[in-house]
């Protein structure tokens, strides 16, 4: 029984890929798990069990809740069907949208004081006279930079949950300690990894440099013992390793692992190789509104269902 076993952080689990699992996947698999852990790759997402069994539901019987997530990947809540807008786009970066961004402040800064924004951050956004300035200050730069600038402000939008933003973000929190996802979850808990080039991840640092260079109000990390890991788009299928069932104490290996032989350091820097073939056909059975495509190393972009 122990070699159906496998550690993640504090929790010991019953292993299972498929029907069947050999002892040599399930060391592959632990393998894999350490070096994502050393990288510094490894993220953890909570989330609730029943709410993602009915976002995937299906009228079709023949493909179940573990195949559509390692198909789709777990998509944030601008994917879903009811909070479809054609303004919160993946890739919106317009005058409009940087508008906005400066909107959201203004109006959360209006009814809250938060204590995990500075004051020369807050004064600026309070001050309805800035709004021309910040949109002008960012629209003049090139599509790169501004993409950051505005993956900047998105972040901390995101952190500090600004209403309306938060309810359809295109944002999807993880972190790199399980125990904030321990903490977050309510019956799963994804397991994955992001390589630190990733484009669609947003690395704080860097673009909060692009922000400073280009003289723009910063704050710093609104919870940075949450180790938080803030994705766009959400988790793809390519770097989700599997789930944990936590009320089963069971973690599913995403079957895509074993499928094609690449060196693990490809896998981990890369992500795996996925059939989505049906991806089309899979998506329309479910109750998500869009996916996205991964254009290239930059850019992605909404696809309606």
């Amino acid at each position: 029984m122990e070699n159906n076993k496998i550690k993640i952080s504090s929790m010991e689990l019953i292993y299972q890929c498929d029907k069947y699992c050999s002892i040599a996947q399930k060391q592959e698999v632990e393998n894999f798990l350490n070096l994502i852990i050393k990288k510094e790759f490894i993220i953890y997402r909570g989330d609730n069990y029943s709410e993602l069994q009915e976002r995937y539901r299906s009228n079709d019987d023949s493909i179940d809740f573990e195949e559509k997530l390692f198909m789709l990947g777990n998509k944030a809540k601008a994917y879903w069907s009811e909070n479809r807008t054609n303004e919160n786009k993946i890739n919106n970066k317009n005058e409009k949208f940087i508008g906005n961004i400066f909107q959201y402040f203004n109006n959360y800064l209006k009814s809250f004081e938060d204590k995990n924004l500075n004051n020369e951050f807050k004064d600026y956004f309070s001050k309805n006279s800035n709004k021309e300035i910040f949109i002008s200050n960012i629209i003049k730069l090139d599509q790169k930079e501004r993409l950051k600038v505005r993956d900047y402000y998105l972040f901390l939008l995101h952190q500090i949950e600004v209403k309306p933003f938060n309810k359809n973000s295109f944002c999807l929190s993880t972190s790199r300690k399980f125990e904030v996802a321990e903490e977050c979850g309510n019956g799963i808990i994804f397991v994955g990894w992001i390589p630190f080039d990733d484009k669609f991840y947003v690395n704080f640092e860097e673009v909060k440099k692009v922000v400073e260079g280009n003289k723009l109000p910063t704050s710093e990390k609104p919870h940075p013992k949450e180790k938080e890991r803030t994705l766009k788009g959400g988790l793809l299928p390519h770097f989700l390793l599997g789930y944990i069932l936590t009320e089963e104490k069971k973690f599913i290996v995403n079957p895509n692992f074993f499928i094609k032989n690449d060196d693990k350091e490809k896998i981990a820097n890369n992500g795996m190789v996925i059939n989505q073939t049906d991806f089309d056909k899979v998506i329309k059975n479910t109750n998500l509104g869009a996916g996205y495509w991964v254009l290239n190393s930059n850019n992605a972009e909404d696809k309606e269902y």
